[in-house]
């Protein structure tokens, strides 16, 4: 175990050195430091799920922006904070106030939450699916700012300017004690600072917050939530100094008992008007019995096949959606609760505004063929869009091992193939092209002649759940490791158009 240890201190020690500038000899943090540094890791490490380093060889969002602030300026903020959006600090809301350093939160067109950092001219570096660390405009369709935070660890921004304080000093959260009886959890917990009121959540396996099951807002240090499901849970307490900062602590938990309760039911989706005018605002009302929260998307044709214009999956009352182009809409619901869901579909239409300088010894000539050029409508021009799939998303594969410097040699083990008394220690990593081609393994727990197991790959799990000593038989040879990335699928517009003819 010692020698284990030992080496994952120094693969953790060459990391930093090769990516992580340090801060300014005055010991502060600046918006240019974290730029910095996320820069450096721009073009590598390809995504993990759960990933917070390179010593995972990858990051997800919340990791990546864990690792800047924490492994290599070292700020005190937890992972925890940045993945549930608690980060202590100011509050931004308008993107024309973002400075370099912020932490930007929003939507993926997906409709889950993701995390970047924010480097000046609309662009963020983080870590995607499909591309590792990137930079990214912030505009794209892709991607929609809901908020960002300007973190109270960072003393003085890129410009020069120092940030505001938190208005009350941040105290701490103990871990939450919960208690299970039967359906019914009980969480506590403690604070030492000055904060007024809490925020509870209990939020379901995989923890992603679109899943949160329930929540609670109180000024005491306990609540107690009830008809909870069996299953995998996070407790999250939440601390509220002021409107502009949190803090917050989160415990595992494991609900047992039996669900007895139904399905929501009655379950209807309103609107105020059935028809709308583009730019005109629309509230939609959804409503059942026995639902807990609502998910809501709107897409402009139909329902998956169309393109997805509005997605929200923790509704619990009335939202309001502006839609900006003519055409079709259906309007996708859910309503949920810890036995699942029932879902509903309502459709309704936008219309241009009426042409305003046609003339009446005229008419409207036939529509165009679908086109994949950009059309602009103008008062004598109407245009139809729709949304076509260009490519469906998939899943690829690529498998790893390590090989000596002879090639004779394969393990999933790079310590043993250095000491081997053949090999001159240049073992190195190699990996088979991502495919949509997936093998099964074909065997397991394989042993290491040298290093008895004291190594990462011997007996081994990762974070994200995978065996380093499975072997895999590719048609190039054999692998040790399955890793795994996810290709969304890819749309495009068309347009067509009917000019009015005068005469």
């Amino acid at each position: 175990m010692i020698r284990k240890n030992f080496i994952s201190i120094i693969l953790c020690l060459s990391l930093l050195v090769a990516v992580c500038p340090a801060a300014d000899a005055a010991g502060t943090v600046t918006g240019a430091d974290a730029v910095a540094a996320a820069q450096n890791l721009v073009g590598k490490y390809p995504y993990v799920s759960g990933g917070r380093s390179p010593s995972n060889r990858g990051f997800d969002c919340s990791g990546l922006i864990y690792y800047v602030y924490h492994t290599c300026l070292g700020c005190n903020v937890t992972y925890e904070q940045i993945w549930s959006r608690s980060v202590p600090g100011t509050k931004i809301t308008n993107k024309s106030s973002l400075l370099p350093g912020d932490i930007i939160f929003g939507r993926n067109n997906s409709g889950g939450w993701h995390t970047g950092l924010y480097c000046g001219n609309n662009i963020m570096i983080h870590a995607g699916s499909s591309k590792g660390v990137s930079r990214t405009s912030i505009n794209g369709t892709w991607f929609t700012f809901k908020f960002a935070t300007r973190p109270a660890f960072i003393t003085t921004n890129s410009n020069g300017t120092t940030s505001p304080p938190p208005v009350a000093p941040i105290g701490k959260t103990s871990k939450p004690s919960v208690s299970v009886n039967g359906q019914s959890v009980t969480i506590s917990w403690d604070y030492s600072g000055g904060a007024s009121k809490f925020d509870v959540y209990l939020v379901q396996a995989p923890w992603r917050w679109e899943d949160i099951t329930c929540s609670f807002s109180t000024t005491s240090k306990t609540c107690t939530f009830t008809n909870i499901a069996p299953g995998d849970y996070r407790a999250f307490v939440i601390a509220r100094p002021n409107a502009d900062t949190e803090q917050s602590e989160w415990v595992n938990v494991e609900v047992k008992a039996e669900d007895s309760r139904p399905l929501p039911s009655n379950f209807t989706v309103s609107t105020d008007k059935s028809t709308y005018s583009t730019n005109e605002s629309m509230i939609i009302t959804p409503s059942a019995s026995n639902a807990t929260h609502y998910a809501i998307s709107i897409w402009r044709g139909a329902f998956e096949t169309g393109e997805r214009v509005y997605a929200d999956f923790s509704i619990y009352g009335p939202t309001a959606f502006t839609p900006t182009e003519a055409g079709n809409y259906t309007i996708r619901a859910d309503a949920i609760n810890n036995a699942g869901y029932i879902s509903t579909e309502k459709t309704f239409t936008v219309t241009a505004p009426a042409a305003s300088d046609t003339s009446k010894n005229g008419y409207w000539g036939p529509w165009s063929e679908w086109t994949s050029n950009y059309v602009e409508a103008t008062p004598t021009r109407h245009v139809e869009s729709r949304s076509v799939k260009l490519s469906d998303g998939h899943t690829e594969y690529r498998y790893g091992r390590f090989v000596d410097s002879t090639g004779t040699k394969v393990c999933w083990c790079k310590t043993y193939l250095e000491s081997w008394k053949s090999v001159s220690g240049s073992a190195s990593l190699q990996y088979s092209d991502w495919s949509a081609t997936r093998y099964n393994e074909n065997g397991k727990i394989w042993g290491c002649g040298f290093c008895g197991g004291e190594h990462m790959g011997v007996n081994y799990i990762s974070e994200d759940g995978r065996a380093w000593w499975s072997q895999f038989e590719l048609p190039g040879g054999y692998y040790y490791w399955e890793e795994t990335r996810t290709i969304e699928p890819s749309y495009g517009t068309e347009y067509c158009y009917r000019d009015w003819i005068s005469g």
